[in-house]
């Protein structure tokens, strides 16, 4: 089990993206019933989530490329051009930009994308290395906002992030590492801070600046300078409105990631970027397979050799290590108990001393032959040989702790997940067990099966939530939900039920289909929409009054928004959507069939 590196105590990018929205309740078409079912996300070949601030991070890759997000954008993970506390998401949303994604990887507060076509996008924050200055007193990380590609990374067939490098395998069996942008000094990168700061500030081949810094008392977000050197988002669109907006301090909106008109801002094609290229590791071909382990980079050559790149080799144009020790290596795993490898043959090599764990140094573990399978994490090292066997001891440590798992029968797969172990049963069901803390010895708690998971095919982790991807191609989620992160559409915690992963409901204003950070949602036979997305989109101004009431004005008339059934997601309201519609003076229609709902004049009936 691959470890994601983690970063700690970071300060926040406190760009809180306050956009007011409301929902009100669906007249649907006459030919269609007034009564609707929620659906679920379907289509799923992976869920890809990381433990961290705020949340952590979740993401849905589908089987037909699109990526979705939901939960915490602490660091840019929607990657719309926004980033905060203040914008999370309980329901998922596709990330524009990112369709035609084949793999999906966390590093360390940022987040990678492998297209179908070999090239490579990035987005998210990065932490300032430097430190605190008198300059940047509270502004420690750099981030983009919105996915770009790295530029030397084209004919890539996968991909591996850590902390601050990653490594990209070629398909003629070369390596390309990339290392996070230098952000070690006040100018090697904008900060952000809590009162302000630059999302992104790159510069285009002419010498434009992509982007403009937050000031004290608001200003321009994003400002991307085109090809042309025309300013991104302080293009006008028909309807007067900017791409973006600025933060007063009455705590107005920083950035609506949708216009009014459903454009989703983003740099222009032809624009350079302060993002760095990616460069060749040296001396390095003829590999198979790439993994990080934290901020250092493994690869395995089509001999069978395993070989060691740390990020200061790569910045130096050093070439890698040879690892002595396991030869016709067939698998690597990486783990919080040190390196763990699979040769040919069975052989298992491993530390067996905390000692040779904290630098890697392995050794074939005595009387373990015929293995299968590795997997290290959460302290064990877990093996499956080839009479189906589950045997596990603890990591980093010699054998006097080995045990064969046979606390329940019946299974099918087992794996370390969920801080323990998960086995599916023949029977389709899901079990979880964990270490028994209490004990001196290595003991385990009781298995307790996970009600309403059924054929399980594949787990991922986040910030004390856990999701799980069906046999059908739906998944289920449980755990903490503070901010969202189970992606099922309330705010409530579900430590011991799971539910599905919902599927957001479509939003058409206009004609225009709109991709909101938080979309509508379906609850109770009644769908409810963002109201700011809504009423913008139909051409009316939203405006908070200092007694925190909500004005829309437009069409030669102001109203006030229905207040009845609202309730907010993160600093979003939503509220039904057949009264925002009365309110307004617009009609709004339900297709059951493609789960969309629709704004339109009276004339558009």
């Amino acid at each position: 089990m691959s470890a994601w590196y983690r970063m700690k105590h970071l300060s926040g990018l406190l760009l809180a993206s306050t956009l007011v929205f409301t929902v009100l309740p669906v007249r649907a078409k006459a030919a269609q019933s007034s009564v609707y079912a929620s659906a679920t996300l379907s289509g799923i070949k992976e869920i890809v989530a990381a433990p961290g601030f705020w949340g952590g991070s979740a993401f849905a890759l589908g089987k037909d490329g699109t990526v979705w997000s939901w939960g915490s954008n602490y660091f840019g993970q929607f990657a719309n051009g926004t980033a905060g506390p203040a914008n999370w998401s309980n329901a998922p949303h596709r990330i524009a930009g990112l369709e035609g994604t084949k793999r999906l990887v966390p590093g360390g507060n940022y987040y990678m994308a492998l297209g179908l076509d070999g090239k490579v996008k990035v987005w998210g924050a990065f932490l300032r290395t430097g430190g605190r200055s008198e300059a940047a007193p509270s502004g420690d990380q750099w981030v983009i906002p919105l996915p770009e590609t790295i530029d030397g990374l084209t004919g890539i067939t996968d991909i591996a992030a850590g902390g601050s490098m990653a490594l990209a395998l070629r398909k003629d069996g070369k390596v390309m590492a990339w290392l996070a942008p230098d952000v070690s000094s006040d100018d090697s990168g904008p900060s952000a801070g809590s009162t302000g700061g630059t999302l992104s500030e790159s510069v285009n081949s002419t010498g434009g600046t992509l982007s403009e810094s937050v000031n004290s008392t608001g200003g321009t977000l994003s400002a991307s300078v085109n090809s042309t050197g025309g300013a991104l988002s302080e293009t006008v669109n028909s309807t007067g409105a900017t791409l973006s907006e600025s933060v007063n301090s009455t705590g107005d909106t920083l950035s609506a990631s949708v216009n009014s008109t459903g454009a989703t801002p983003s740099v222009s094609a032809g624009t350079a970027s302060l993002l760095p290229s990616a460069i060749p590791v040296s001396g390095l071909s003829g590999v198979k397979a790439i993994y990080m382990d934290g901020e250092n980079g493994l690869t395995v050559k089509n001999d069978g050799t395993l070989w060691l790149i740390t990020k200061e080799r790569a910045a130096a144009g050093g070439q890698p290590v040879k690892i002595p020790g396991p030869e016709k290596v067939q698998t690597v795993e990486t783990g919080d108990g040190g390196l763990m490898v699979l040769t040919r043959g069975g052989k298992v090599w491993a530390p067996l001393s905390a000692a040779d764990a904290a630098v890697n140094r392995l050794e074939q573990v005595p009387g373990l032959s015929s293995i299968v399978s590795i997997q290290n994490g959460y302290g064990f090292n877990l093996l499956k040989n080839t009479k189906g066997e589950y045997l596990l001891w603890e990591a980093g440590t010699n054998l006097k702790s080995l045990q064969k798992v046979t606390v329940l029968s019946g299974i099918s797969s087992l794996t370390l997940d969920f801080g323990g172990l998960a086995a599916v049963r023949k029977d389709g069901t899901l079990w979880l067990w964990h270490r028994n803390y209490q004990s001196g010895k290595l003991t385990f708690t009781k298995p307790r099966q996970m009600k309403g998971v059924v054929w399980p095919v594949s787990f991922a982790a986040g910030e004390n939530s856990k999701y799980a991807v069906l046999a059908d191609g739906t998944a289920m989620a449980w755990g903490t939900n503070i901010f969202g992160q189970l992606g099922i559409g309330v705010n409530e915690s579900r430590p011991f039920t799971a539910s599905p992963l919902l599927k957001p409901v479509s939003l058409r204003v206009g004609g225009k289909l709109l991709n909101p950070a938080q979309p509508p949602l379906y609850r109770n036979g009644k769908v409810y929409v963002p109201l700011r997305t809504v009423a913008e989109g139909l051409g009316f101004t939203v405006k908070i009054e200092n007694d925190g009431s909500v004005a829309l004005t437009g069409h030669g008339r102001s109203v006030a928004p229905p207040a009845a059934g609202s309730f907010k997601v993160s600093y979003t309201q939503l509220v039904p959507a057949g009264k925002l519609a009365e309110s307004l003076g617009f009609l709004v229609n339900w297709d059951s069939k493609s789960y969309e709902i629709s704004f339109v004049s009276m004339g558009q009936k």
